[in-house]
């Protein structure tokens, strides 16, 4: 008269693999990245908060490419260092905008 042990109904979670977390922080980053451009620029400019979307339009449509991204970043965010610095964050290093 033996019992079996019960198997547990309900697995224990999975670690999650470490780039999960990171991804996840990372697009909060950049959430956080694009509500700052659009409260840079609300008031006095918001024409630029549309041109900076549509950049990434553009380039998710895959009608421009990194090279065309760069540029046009850099021109729209002239005068605004922070700015520049802050989207570097999300490019390679062999692309970075220099400030």
């Amino acid at each position: 008269m033996g019992f079996k042990p019960l198997k547990p109904s309900v697995k224990p979670p999975t670690p999650k693999p470490k780039s999960a977390g990171t991804s996840k922080s990372r697009l909060v980053d950049a959430q956080r990245y694009i509500l700052t451009i659009k409260n840079k620029f609300r008031n006095h400019c918001p024409e630029k908060y549309h041109e900076f979307l549509n950049i990434f339009k553009d380039f998710s449509m895959e009608r421009i490419g990194t090279d065309t991204v760069i540029a046009r970043v850099k021109i729209l965010f002239r005068g605004y260092p922070d700015l520049l610095h802050g989207f570097n964050k999300y490019m390679p290093r062999s692309t970075k905008i220099i400030i």
